[in-house]
C-alpha cells in the first residue's frame, strides 16, 4: 500500500519492480534470498515484511529495569527518581482541567507503547485515535480516507513510543519539533475537535488539558528517554547499507 497510495510513493506495482530491476546489486540480494534473481512484488512484500518483523526493541534500559519488578506500576529500582516520577505519570490516571481520568498509557498501551487494541468508542481494527491537535480537518482526514466513516475523520494510529526521543519530528504531520512540544499540548493545547473522545472530552464536551507542570514535564521527557534501546539502534544489520 505504501508503494501504490498516491500520497505516499505513487508507484504502479509494474514501476516498482523496474525500478528495483534498474539496479545492479538487487538480482544477487533476490539471489541470496529467493534462490534466483527473479524480482516481483511479492518477493519485495515478503523482504520488507520479514525486515520489519526483526525490529525488535527488547534492551532499553526500560526493558532492563522492567527484569527486575514485577509490576510496571512501581519503582524502578535502577531509574533516577526523575524517570520513576515520570513513569507514574505516563502510567497512572490523573484528573484532567473536564473532570475526567486519563493518562498516556490509555492510548499508548501495553508495554510496547503501542495502541495494539481496539478501542469501544472506534470502528477499527487498528487502534487510531483523534488527539485535538485542531479544531476541524478538511484535508487530512486521517482514517476516514481509507474507510469512509465520518466518525474517523482526523483520528490516526496510534504509534509506539518505543525510541521516541530520537524519531523526532513528532505527530502524523511532523508539526513538532520536539518532545517538549507534544507534552505542551496534551498540558494545554488540546483542541475541541469533533472526532474528540474520552477522556480529552467530557460526556457534556467540555475539552480536557493534563494541565503538567513543568517539573512533570521534565520528568515525563526523562521517562520516555528511558525507551531508548541504543543496543538495537547500533546493530550492524540496521546500519545504512549504502555506506
Amino acid at each position: 500500500m505504501p508503494f501504490q497510495d498516491e500520497i505516499e510513493m505513487g508507484l504502479t506495482l509494474t514501476e516498482l519492480i523496474n525500478i528495483v530491476s534498474e539496479q545492479n546489486y538487487y538480482p544477487t540480494l533476490f539471489k541470496d534470498a529467493f534462490g534466483d534473481e527473479t524480482i516481483t512484488s511479492d518477493r519485495i512484500s515478503k523482504s520488507l515484511a520479514q525486515f520489519i518483523r526483526s525490529l525488535v526493541s527488547v534492551t532499553s534500559k526500560y526493558d532492563q529495569a522492567r527484569n527486575e519488578v514485577t509490576s510496571p506500576i512501581v519503582d524502578f529500582p535502577s531509574f533516577t527518581p526523575q524517570e520513576n516520577e515520570g513513569k507514574q505519570l505516563f502510567y497512572l490516571p490523573r484528573e484532567l482541567t473536564n473532570g475526567v481520568s486519563g493518562n498516556c498509557v490509555g492510548c499508548h498501551q501495553t508495554e510496547a507503547f503501542v495502541g495494539a487494541l481496539p478501542n469501544r468508542a472506534l470502528t477499527l481494527t487498528t487502534f487510531a485515535t483523534t488527539n485535538g491537535l485542531d479544531l476541524s480537518s478538511t484535508t487530512d482526514l486521517g482514517v476516514n480516507e481509507a474507510k469512509g466513516n465520518p466518525n474517523d475523520i482526523g483520528k490516526f494510529k496510534v504509534p509506539s513510543l518505543k525510541n521516541i526521543a530520537i524519531r523526532s519530528p513528532y505527530m502524523h504531520d511532523g508539526r513538532f519539533a520536539t518532545l517538549e512540544e507534544v507534552i505542551d499540548h496534551y498540558s494545554s493545547g488540546v483542541q475541541n475537535h469533533p472526532s474528540l473522545i474520552t477522556p480529552l472530552i467530557s460526556t457534556t464536551g467540555q475539552v480536557g488539558q493534563f494541565n503538567f507542570t513543568q517539573e512533570e514535564k521534565d520528568a515525563l521527557i526523562a521517562f520516555l528517554n528511558t525507551l531508548i534501546d541504543n543496543e538495537m539502534l547500533t546493530d550492524e544489520k540496521y546500519r545504512n547499507p549504502f555506506k
